[in-house]
């Protein structure tokens, strides 16, 4: 069966500073939080998008969940 598109939904708030030193960050990742003060660890595996998301900077970003069997 093929894979289907799950939830989608908007993250409002900005990257971390560069934790990528800490260990269990990975280098494809980003620690994001939100407004409302959750951090979430957000694989992003384009390095362009990557170097988009700018430390600091307010940002929305769109996140889907992929369901594959």
């Amino acid at each position: 069966m093929p894979s289907t598109v799950g939830p989608l939904f908007a993250l409002k708030g900005k990257v971390k500073e560069d934790w990528s030193a800490d260990p269990w960050v990975n280098l494809n990742q980003l620690v994001f939080e939100t407004q409302g003060g959750e951090f979430y660890c957000v694989e992003v595996a384009s390095p362009f998008l990557r170097e988009k998301l700018k430390p600091g900077v307010e940002e929305t970003v769109f996140v889907v969940q992929i369901i594959r069997e």
